[in-house]
């Protein structure tokens, strides 16, 4: 969304699926022909659900003026901070309305323009949103960020998602960089017009949904993913544009992405690239876009958990990492193999960063040959795992290289737009969220499910009400559940929520539960004998016999938002409990795995068989997992906030 007619500067290559970057004229991926792409480790950094009454100034501030002041010269609105163009819907949906004021058969219209600014920036990482776009002729919505330092173009643009080419009707999503070309005169793309006249160029793409859909029909997912070599474009988990540092840089322009970036979020009204507006014959609301949440995270270095299965490579061969007849010694040659499912090409991605397969880890020699070796831990032996298919080395920095042939050989190479299809691979990906209840989507007697396949909604009783971006419960009998279980209580899983008690009560009470026949598999609840929080674990169901692992700690702020964190590790035979991101108490030891094979309670437990232990407060944003989180992914967690 930038200053002047921006949309003329998309330059972009077609190649597969994926469009990158250096010269040639904007075109558009269908989305029905690119492959998903496994997204690598993330960790949450700052979020926004849009929970509560009004758009939280801590987060964000408003752009007060004239469009043209801020963008292009034929933009007709005048952005305000006023909750006439910027609210909160209660459903927790930030909505931004561009509104008509017409009269004499004329308009005048006013948008708001949001801005995280000094509040929040951040150098590399994904920025993601959920995003019902508008529709409208000259209707020009986006989310995109701008650098900390200096005046654009210079500080550089990364557009998220921007919308509004004439005759598209919502069915084109566009992104990309857009840099400085600087002075110099040595810069060579070529904007979409052709031209390099252009104090900037844009280095972006375009993607169309399957079949022609509408973006303005529902909410779509919008992401950039920024590392420092490569800035990559995806529209619901779709990936349909790369800009390459190195291209850019080939090309004799400037690569401004190396500071951090602030966030924006507008809905502008006419302009060059959109055209103008045509004035409703009525004052109003002229184009509505809804915004679900906004979340930034950051690269992990290394997976939050493991995963086992074949590495395949994105050739047209659909090739896979085999080690050579499957031998187990040090120096056994690894190369790229067609898939055959053999447990020569079964890997574990492992929490250190290595690729893992017969007990030993994958190597790249310094003569080039891909080979096992025992496993030490050294850099030479970790890899990153790049959102956009890259296997990076940690030691060198260059990426996982297929050669030809069967089989063909591996090496390392330069991270560059070489990477489709020789340096693109799939990881087998890290199991996902059993399931997620916002709770402050919440309406009746039910909750969704956005986690996961989606398919456990909660169903409430007894006067569950919804406020504040939470289930309030009354501690006496109202409390939601699901219609079977969610997580295998058998293996490794993970139970986090945010609750808020109304008052430090007497006796236990759970805020999530998964319930066997006699008692619950597990209670995160409020413990009234230690007056602390805990996660408690029965070693068998039964409540004739009970036998208990817990543990817990504080502080316990009755009216004040705490983010509980039940960690059961079957892998270590423990149990963690975190208040607010921080360990609570000593990991206790737990036994005897057992199936609670029937709901999942929220704001109640289960014993002998029995309802009870009633949450008094709200509780929001519960998640499980079907995995054991580290202690830098709780904190993580914690960090992005309700």
């Amino acid at each position: 969304m930038i200053d002047t007619l921006r949309r003329l500067a998309v330059a972009v290559l077609a190649t597969a699926a994926v469009l990158v970057v250096p010269v040639g004229a904007a075109r558009a991926t269908d989305l029905t022909t690119a492959a998903p792409i496994s997204a690598a480790g993330w960790a949450p950094t700052w979020r926004d659900d849009f929970t509560g009454d009004v758009v939280d100034p801590t987060r964000w501030g408003y752009d007060v003026g004239p469009g043209p002041q801020f963008g292009d010269a034929a933009e007709r609105e005048t952005y305000t901070d006023s909750r006439a163009n910027a609210y909160l819907d209660g459903a927790g949906h930030l909505t931004i309305d561009a509104r008509a004021d017409c009269a004499a058969g004329s308009c005048a219209y006013t948008s708001a323009r949001l801005r995280t600014g000094t509040l929040f920036s951040q150098r590399y990482g994904r920025f993601t949103a959920r995003i019902q776009v508008p529709a409208g002729a000259g209707v020009w919505p986006a989310f995109w960020a701008q650098g900390d330092t200096g005046q654009w173009p210079a500080n550089g643009e990364i557009d998220v998602m921007d919308d509004g080419a004439p005759g598209e009707n919502g069915t084109v999503a566009h992104g990309g960089p857009i840099g400085p070309r600087g002075t110099t005169g040595t810069c060579t793309i070529r904007n979409g017009d052709g031209s390099t006249t252009a104090d900037w160029y844009g280095v972006g793409g375009e993607s169309r949904l399957p079949s022609g859909a509408s973006l303005t029909g529902g909410y779509h997912v919008f992401s950039t993913d920024w590392y420092p070599d490569h800035i990559s474009t995806w529209v619901d988990g779709l990936l349909y544009s790369i800009a390459f540092r190195a291209d850019v840089v080939a090309a004799g322009c400037t690569w401004p992405f190396d500071q951090p970036f602030w966030l924006l979020l507008n809905v502008a009204v006419g302009g060059g690239w959109p055209g103008p507006p045509v004035d409703p014959p009525a004052s109003g609301v002229y184009a509505r876009m809804k915004v679900d949440y906004v979340e930034v995270s950051a690269p992990r270095d290394t997976p939050a958990t493991a995963a086992t299965g074949p590495i395949r490579g994105r050739q047209a061969t659909a090739d896979c990492l085999d080690v050579w007849h499957s031998g187990t010694a040090d120096g056994t040659a690894v190369d790229s193999y067609p898939c055959n499912g053999s447990t020569a090409q079964q890997w574990t991605t492992a929490t250190d960063g290595t690729l893992r397969a017969f007990g030993r880890c994958l190597v790249v020699t310094a003569a080039g040959q891909a080979q096992l070796a025992t496993c030490t831990g050294a850099a030479a032996q970790r890899w990153i795992a790049e959102s956009d298919g890259g296997l990076r080395n940690a030691s060198t920095g260059t990426c996982l290289t297929t050669g030809t042939g069967i089989p063909a050989p591996l090496t390392l190479a330069a991270c560059t737009r070489s990477r489709y299809p020789t340096q693109a691979w799939s990881p087998p990906p890290t199991p996902a969220l059993a399931a997620r209840w916002r709770l402050a989507d919440g309406a009746g007697d039910t909750a969704p499910d956005t986690g996961g396949a989606g398919l456990q909604t909660l169903t409430c009783t007894n006067g569950v009400t919804w406020a504040d971006g939470g289930a309030t419960l009354d501690g006496a009998d109202a409390s939601c559940e699901t219609a079977s279980a969610v997580v295998d209580t058998r293996g490794s899983y993970t139970i986090s929520a945010w609750a808020r008690l109304t008052a430090v009560p007497a006796g236990n009470r759970t805020v999530v539960s998964q319930d066997g026949a006699s008692l619950s598999a597990f209670y995160l609840q409020y413990d009234g004998t230690g007056k602390r929080w805990a996660i408690t674990v029965p070693a068998t169901d039964d409540a004739a016999a009970p036998v208990f692992a817990g543990t817990g700690g504080g502080p316990v702020r009755a009216g004040t938002w705490q983010l509980l964190t039940g960690v059961i590790d079957r892998a270590t035979g423990t149990a963690t409990l975190y208040v607010d991101g921080k360990p609570a108490g000593t990991p206790a030891a737990v036994t005897g795995a057992w199936r609670a094979d029937h709901s999942l309670a929220v704001g109640r437990g289960l014993w002998a068989g029995a309802h009870g232990d009633y949450f008094p407060g709200s509780i929001s944003d519960v998640r499980v997992y079907p995995y054991a989180l580290d202690a830098a992914a709780v904190s993580a967690l914690y960090a992005t906030g309700r």
